[in-house]
């Protein structure tokens, strides 16, 4: 095995443009709202703005409002947005009262901002999802992509591609050491073989490089990850069945030996509970009981 391999570089759409637009609308939004409702510009409300944005952002992390969802979850991401921004108010509300302040400010012009701020939020939303799916359609801004393994979890990934259309990739084949003779049921398909794909993603000719091996096939996934390791291409990964359970397991070790756990019994929290305190009383314990004998 190849040694001092780099790590896979999992790409994800950048999201401080989503924050900043959000923090410019919240902003508008709430000097909109003191406009229709007659309030003068004081730095109370300039406070309240700085709290509000303050605890926007604190939940967005601690929510992962906008961390990147699967395809077709964008209703999803909407129900999150209403919650984050609904507990914000609340808790910014709740905080005027415990302070004492609530009657230093509109009522009205609280729920207005409130209401503006989502429905802002929610329509940029959807006007940008609809200008990005048109562009998309008309084969503006597609990312190419190449899958490395024919094989059922390559074919799956492709169907999903072609399925998904909003996420703006375009596959333009496998590659495959096998010759056509053993692809008999997809060799129209197979374009190139693996060195190929490596190649192309070296000369920056495509965007994404899917790896669809399986886990027996170790070396040929770590020579190509050290191929590509200086390179701008996004290297992902497609776990197999055995992999894709093993990323949910436990890792533990054996003095310095690694050890990933495939089963462990149920009981075995309620053995760690049961027994710890068992072993703390029975030290004292015994000590207690020695003069006794």
């Amino acid at each position: 095995m190849i040694e001092n391999t780099p790590n896979l570089r999992f790409s994800s759409k950048s999201t401080s443009v989503y924050r900043i637009i959000d923090m410019l609308l919240m902003v508008v939004m709430l000097l909109l709202a003191m406009q229709i409702n007659g309030i003068p510009y004081t730095k109370d409300y300039w406070l309240l703005l700085f709290a509000n944005l303050a605890i926007f952002s604190y939940l967005g992390e601690s929510m992962q409002l906008y961390r990147v969802l699967r395809a077709g979850q964008f209703t999803l991401r909407i129900m999150l947005l209403f919650a984050v921004l609904s507990i914000a108010f609340l808790l910014t509300v709740f905080m005027l009262f415990l302070m004492k302040e609530a009657e230093t400010y509109s009522r009205l012009t609280l729920l207005s901002w409130y209401v503006l701020s989502l429905v802002s939020f929610i329509g940029w939303r959807l006007i940008y999802r609809k200008i990005k799916h048109q562009r998309y359609a008309n084969g503006v801004g597609l990312r190419k992509v190449a899958i490395i393994g024919l094989t059922p979890s390559g074919l799956k990934l492709r169907e999903q591609i072609e399925k998904h259309t909003e996420m703006g990739l375009k596959c333009i084949g496998f590659f495959d050491d096998r010759t056509e003779e053993r692809l008999v049921e997809h060799s129209d398909l197979l374009i190139g073989k693996i060195q190929e794909a490596v190649e192309m993603a070296q000369r920056n000719e495509i965007n994404k490089l899917y790896i669809c091996l399986p886990l027996l096939a170790e070396k040929r996934i770590a020579k190509i990850i050290h191929e590509l390791g200086d390179s701008t291409v996004d290297v992902l990964l497609v776990p197999d069945f055995l992999l894709k359970n093993l990323m949910h397991a436990n890792v533990g070790s054996v003095g310095n030996i690694d050890t990933i756990s495939v089963f462990e019994s149920p009981c075995r929290a309620l053995k760690s509970f049961t027994n710890e305190p068992l072993t703390y009383y029975s030290v004292p314990a015994r000590s207690l009981a020695s003069p006794l004998c």
